[in-house]
């Protein structure tokens, strides 16, 4: 087992390098014996566990989510406050629905982009959740979010979800419902194909490859519910679009949108 070395003076004790002894306090003053357990320990517990910020994977804050710049720079966009806004530019004339809205704006390279990696590939579903009930907490006191029966993710297939582990967008729509006090329901839309990756293909690809991507399994009933489907990333619409179609047919009051992060065309 390694330990640390440590030289020290009255006023500066300093950690010189790792060697296989133990640590020796016997010279230290009281104070500074405390101070530097502390900082050892608080270094050793960050080596351990990591409490990197998920939108740049620096140190965050102590007890925020995000280190202080990406507190800064990642700005919740207000499109929760209108009925008519870029999100909901995608679904206009196609589909009946009462309003839409993002979170943050996607572009890539940016802080966004490494916020939804950290999340997709890094396991960071708790990430997720946080991030809802921040959202959840906006939403919750916004007029065109009001009335809200039941959150619904887009699912994902058990394949992928085996994969990957979980759901991120389920994370993300657990924490909207919690802060919202609404039903979160991930059984009564099932998906039915695991599909081809949508990365990189364009809006009328995506909805050929998603015509047959989901289901109803008809329980709970979504009849007279007033629905918000949840994704994680907005870019053409396609897969919110499939999922209201296949909602349709249970004859929901109303449908709604939310996801983490919109792409702009």
């Amino acid at each position: 087992m390694l330990y640390l070395r440590i030289e020290a003076s009255f006023f500066q004790p300093k950690v010189i390098f790792f060697v296989r002894k133990p640590i020796l306090f016997a010279n230290f003053p009281y104070l500074y014996r405390m101070n530097t357990l502390q900082h050892i320990t608080k270094g050793l517990l960050r080596l351990a566990y990591p409490d990197d910020c998920p939108g740049c994977r620096k140190p965050a804050l102590s007890g925020h989510l995000f280190c202080s710049e990406c507190t800064y720079h990642l700005r919740i966009n207000d499109m929760h406050r209108y009925r008519d806004n870029l999100f909901t530019l995608h679904f206009r004339g196609r589909i009946p629905f009462v309003s839409g809205t993002a979170m943050f704006i996607y572009r890539k390279g940016g802080r966004v982009q490494t916020l939804i990696q950290s999340i997709k590939y890094r396991g960071s579903k708790h990430t997720a959740f946080k991030i809802g009930l921040l959202y959840g907490h906006i939403l919750k006191s916004a007029p065109l979010y009001q009335g809200i029966d039941t959150v619904i993710p887009v699912p994902i297939h058990p394949k992928k979800k085996k994969i990957r582990g979980f759901n991120q967008s389920a994370w993300f729509s657990r924490g909207l419902a919690q802060q919202l006090d609404v039903r979160h329901d991930t059984t009564s839309v099932v998906r039915l194909e695991m599909g081809p990756s949508q990365t990189k293909h364009n809006r009328w690809e995506r909805a050929q490859n998603l015509i047959h991507a989901f289901g109803l399994t008809g329980s709970p009933s979504l009849e007279g519910k007033n629905v918000l489907i949840v994704d994680d990333v907005l870019t053409t619409g396609a897969t919110l679009e499939s999922m209201a179609l296949t909602i349709l047919p249970a004859k929901p009051a109303s449908i709604r949108f939310c996801t983490l992060a919109m792409g702009l065309r």
